[in-house]
């Protein structure tokens, strides 16, 4: 007769906490990546609000028009397929990784922003010495989108918005630099702004958790993201990407 001793019960006991645990922790992870996707869908439809706008008041033809909806309603379109993949997965680490062109995926974002650079006059410079990269695209295009979206957010209203983007290695790593003329960071935010709700001064509409999720979700990757630049010339966030070079 096998005998079921206390040793046993508190080996079991673990075993149940250390299940339970884990399944918190990717119930957490995969909450988050639904916010992000979830997050990412506001941009198209403000835009599509954007080119309606323009169409009434005749700043555009309607060929255009129905060009740039065409574009914004394929990046909606995608960002809905992802999350779709985002219900049926169990892990994180089940989520799909492809070769991406980084030109093309920052272009879906482009188009997902049309209205917004257009109404803007938002000047967008890009040189992409590392072309592609292995990772997931819905969370490259998660991480332009809310880079684009901050910028916007914290343009300098007395100056044009400019936007630079590049991608270089370094040794052995990707970094990805998205800097603009805005109105930078306070020493004391370039914390504040990667918290969840968190906005540094002055406050702008959104919610706060772009950025917020950009940082919890790319360590997972083995991946980081930091801010530079200080008041009034503007900030720089600097992505690095471990071995993800194709």
């Amino acid at each position: 007769m096998l005998s079921y001793g206390r040793n046993d019960r508190e080996m079991t006991d673990i075993e149940s906490q250390e299940s339970i645990d884990s399944l918190q922790a990717k119930l957490k992870a995969l909450t988050q990546y639904a916010h992000i996707i979830s997050h990412d869908v506001s941009g198209p439809i403000s835009n599509l609000s954007i080119l309606l706008n323009f169409l009434l008041e005749d700043k555009i033809s309607l060929e255009e028009y129905q060009s740039l909806v065409k574009k914004t309603l394929a990046s909606l379109e995608l960002t809905i397929d992802n999350l779709n993949w985002s219900v049926r997965i169990e892990r994180l680490e089940d989520l799909p990784i492809q070769e991406l062109n980084i030109q093309e995926t920052f272009n879906v974002v482009l188009d997902m922003y049309n209205a917004y650079i257009q109404d803007l006059s938002i000047t967008i410079t890009s040189s992409f010495d590392v072309q592609k990269i292995k990772h997931n695209k819905t969370i490259i295009i998660s991480l332009f989108s809310n880079l684009l979206s901050n910028s916007i957010k914290y343009r300098n209203h007395k100056a044009p918005l400019l936007i630079d983007v590049s991608t270089f290695e370094r040794e052995g790593e990707i970094i990805l630099k998205f800097q603009d003329n805005g109105v930078g960071v306070k020493p004391e935010d370039k914390e504040l702004i990667f918290q969840k709700f968190g906005q540094s001064a002055p406050k702008r509409d959104g919610s706060g958790l772009g950025l917020y999720l950009c940082k919890t979700m790319l360590p997972i990757f083995g991946d980081d993201i930091e801010v530079g630049g200080l008041p009034n010339q503007g900030a720089c966030f600097t992505i690095t990407f471990q071995n993800k070079s194709v």
